[in-house]
């Protein structure tokens, strides 16, 4: 399903506090409306939860009693708070992440945490440093969340068999390595949030995880916050709900079907190749540049 957000519009305090429980109140009428389709499974698209699942308890209790109203599983992404440890002088960190909450067991660790960061969206380059301070001003960005360090499989029962999904949040999709071992999951799924973009964006950010279902022969999910939602499948082909600023839940299949593909197993070996090849190119030109002049 596919909550409808405005970044442009969230200017204050207040406002951003008054969105939010909108886009809670959004995402549970929704939900419940996936409840009456018979959902095997419900997506919520990036930062779904405005405050952090693991560690407010009112957050925590509201996504596990929706779960358990439904009776389905859900994985949506949300924010995610680390303690600090003071004996090491660290602060809090917040991540950017993906979860299962399960209407029987509740919220499910670890959670999926985004690995790779957008400078100036989602941290500011330098932000400790009191001589680059001056950089805050570039964006509306507070703080800084933190970078997760490896990729988790998610999973979740559905009708009695276990499914793996890989997870990957909003532009991580654009970035090949980051899918290197999807084909151990069942399905993939992005999540994420253009509401950042303008409409020319959307159909580019898709391209990329049609190359990534494809490359690693695996269904994959578009779950967006006003952006492309849909489902896609290893073939390449996908059908979308469309890129309408509205609000909208529905049901679509998903197929369970791997299709083994070379470069799934050989990721490496292809950027390696590429790599070597342009390099020999560009040595190449530079030599005979050098005979003939």
């Amino acid at each position: 399903m596919k909550p409808e957000g405005k970044e442009s519009e969230k200017k204050d305090a207040k406002e951003i506090e008054k969105n939010s429980y909108d886009e809670l109140m959004t995402l549970r009428r929704h939900s419940n409306n996936l409840k009456d389709k018979n959902a095997d499974i419900i997506f919520w698209p990036e930062q779904s939860t405005p405050w952090p699942v693991n560690t407010d308890e009112t957050m925590k209790k509201w996504v596990e009693d929706g779960a358990k109203f439904l009776n389905t599983p859900i994985i949506g992404g949300v924010l995610w708070k680390e303690s600090s440890n003071e004996s090491e002088g660290k602060d809090d960190e917040y991540f950017n992440a993906a979860a299962v909450i399960d209407p029987s067991l509740g919220l499910q660790t670890p959670a999926y945490k985004k690995r790779r960061l957008v400078p100036f969206g989602e941290y500011i380059p330098f932000a400790k440093e009191k001589w680059m301070s001056w950089l805050h001003s570039f964006t509306p960005v507070v703080d800084s969340f933190a970078s997760g360090k490896e990729p988790v499989i998610l999973s979740s029962k559905i009708k009695g068999q276990e499914v793996k999904f890989w997870p990957l949040i909003c532009s991580e999709d654009t970035q090949p390595f980051l899918s290197d071992g999807a084909r151990t999951a069942d399905v993939m799924v992005v999540f994420l949030n253009d509401a950042w973009f303008g409409d020319a964006a959307l159909p580019q950010h898709a391209a990329h995880s049609v190359l990534r279902s494809v490359e690693q022969g695996r269904p994959l999910v578009r779950v967006a916050n006003n952006g492309l939602s849909g489902v896609i499948w290893p073939e390449g082909r996908g059908f979308y709900l469309g890129d309408v600023p509205r609000a909208r839940s529905e049901v679509l299949e998903v197929p369970l079907t791997p299709v083994e593909t070379l470069y799934s197993h050989t990721e490496i070996f292809w950027r390696v190749l590429f790599f070597i090849l342009a390099a020999g190119v560009f040595i190449s030109r530079i030599i005979i540049k050098q005979r003939k002049s």
